[in-house]
């Protein structure tokens, strides 16, 4: 059983969150619950959980602050933050303290089952691989070699231990270090190619670290000052065997380094050659000297982008479905062709056309207080759970971006519909009310704060006919009932339904009705 603690302000929510769910039947404990940030710390100090599900805006200190205290007591504790406030500043705090999910209430039963069963299913595959592994990478040893991937190991200590702990170290010789990720989620596969890379651990494999709470392995290369070898020949041995093996994964390789206690740098760039393979490809290796930044490149991609995004979300705008097709279509054209610009900007760049867009539907409909970023409204929650800033790979960026575009319109016109209906109604109810006045399209479209041209759209589409046709019908039928009374005359009647001019309403009366107001008259007086 893992052990979870529930943070939340509103006593009938926290509640809820106990006595809703079968938390037995997802393997999961509730062993406490706090109403407030400064509870909540001194809960999870005292019970130590493995999962945090807690509310954002809470009196004193707010979820988010205590959830970065938590984790500096906690560093492997699943955080679930749950909040009514669809901000993308809120969203942005939430992914620097790496919390596990992050969902809007009104909360849907399905998606924080999922959630939860995601995270205890991730619990198992950690605590099955660290069993395998404790034998071998026990925590003195691994230890050793985080502290020489971070650069935090001193040469005393290494050249007291390396031998002790199987390093393959040679003085006359440069290092780097190559990481592989990509790895599927998979413990059996991630065990079968930890120990195909051992079984070729020689004099240019140093040695090798498996993470296994990000299914990644860290290899320090060996390369020989004196040997005709290059770090390409090292690293194409590496690939064959993976190939042989028929396993689809990337590897990042970074920096050449003079001394094995210096290949901190060399870990961090291969890191990122690994996140940028990680991308843009499923698969390959990725060399960190050959990622340069372009910076003409950058500045052409922001002008044409720019463009591109407000041609998108005026399409939005227009509910131009095809236009919005196309234009996402040549965005992510212009993204593919500037593999030089760095991954992070193309998130955030893709991102502000994605809020730029969320306004548009809260200035649609201020009331709503869910806002766009809604699982329920905008995700396929079946497969998209967490904010676009999160995903690793362009091709997950675009399912998301397609995915969302396609939800927004869908949304926007509905509201869109339901706003322009009720506007019509409050339309022919003023018509209704001031129909014997001077009136005109201009003045009521003053009235429902609307220009006359989007009124008057609106108007047929919804009605079948002009708002001056209509207009002109109901005078006209209000003029039949006041003609009834044959003591009124023409142009009284003609006033009083607002048309000043006599002469024109007869007009008007008689190509609508086929004879004139006072032949109709004299009709109804006889009937």
């Amino acid at each position: 059983m893992l052990k979870m603690i529930i943070i939340e302000d509103e006593k009938l929510e926290r509640e809820g969150l106990v006595d809703f769910f079968d938390w037995n039947s997802m393997e999961v404990q509730i062993v406490g619950t706090a109403c407030d940030g400064i509870e909540g710390i001194e809960l999870a100090q005292k019970t130590k959980p493995d999962i945090i599900i807690t509310d954002i805006k809470m009196p004193g200190m707010n979820g988010l602050d205590m959830s970065n205290k938590i984790k500096e007591i906690l560093p492997q504790v699943k955080i679930i933050i749950l909040t009514g406030y669809g901000d993308f500043n809120y969203a942005k705090q939430a992914i620097s303290i790496s919390v596990s999910a992050y969902i809007l209430k009104p909360i849907e039963e399905e998606e924080l089952i999922s959630t939860v069963k995601n995270i205890v299913l991730d619990y198992k595959k950690s605590r099955n691989t660290e069993l395998i592994l404790s034998k071998e990478y026990n925590s003195e040893k691994l230890k050793f070699f985080m502290d020489l991937l971070q650069g935090k190991l001193k040469i005393e200590e290494f050249n007291k231990n390396n031998l002790n702990f199987g390093i393959n170290y040679n003085e006359d010789a440069e290092f780097a270090i190559a990481v592989i990720g990509n790895i599927k989620e998979d413990d059996e596969l991630f065990q079968i190619l930890i120990s195909e890379l051992k079984n070729i651990i020689n004099e240019n494999i140093c040695f090798l670290v498996p993470i296994v709470e990000k299914n990644t392995i860290f290899m320090c290369l060996c390369i020989p000052k004196k040997q005709n070898i290059r770090l390409e020949d090292i690293c194409g041995d590496i690939v064959n065997l993976i190939q042989l093996k028929k396993l689809s994964v990337l590897i990042g390789i970074g920096t050449i380094e003079e001394h094995i206690i210096d290949i901190k740098k060399s870990a961090k760039n291969a890191v990122k050659a690994l996140e940028y393979g990680l991308f843009w490809y499923d698969s390959g290796i990725f060399y960190y000297k050959d990622i340069l930044y372009n910076i003409n490149q950058i500045g052409d991609f922001i002008t044409r982008g720019n463009k591109l995004s407000k041609q998108l979300v005026h399409a939005v705008g227009c509910s131009e479905d095809v236009i919005v097709q196309e234009v996402l279509k040549e965005i992510f054209e212009l993204v593919n062709e500037n593999k030089n610009v760095d991954n992070k900007y193309i998130c955030n760049y893709l991102y502000s056309i994605i809020y730029e867009t969320s306004l548009m539907l809260y200035n649609l409909d201020k009331n709503n207080q869910k806002g766009i970023t809604s699982q329920s409204e905008i995700t396929n929650k079946n497969d998209f759970g967490v904010p676009l800033l999160k995903l690793k790979s362009l091709k997950l960026i675009s399912e998301y971006t397609y995915n969302f575009f396609e939800n927004i319109l869908k949304i926007i016109n509905e509201k869109r519909n339901n706003k322009d209906e009720n506007i019509i109604k409050t339309v022919i109810r003023l018509i209704e009310e001031g129909y014997m006045r001077g009136i005109s399209l201009k003045i009521i479209a003053a009235q429902v704060y609307l220009s006359p041209n989007y009124l008057g759209h609106i108007f047929k589409k919804y009605i079948g006919k002009s708002f001056n046709d209509y207009l002109c019908g109901f005078r006209m039928e209000k003029a039949k009932e006041l003609l009834k009374d044959s003591n009124k005359k023409i142009s009284s009647v003609s006033k009083e339904i607002g048309i000043s001019n006599t002469s024109y309403f007869c007009m008007v009366f008689k190509n609508i009705y086929g004879m004139a107001p006072k032949e109709y008259q004299e009709m109804m007086l006889r009937n």
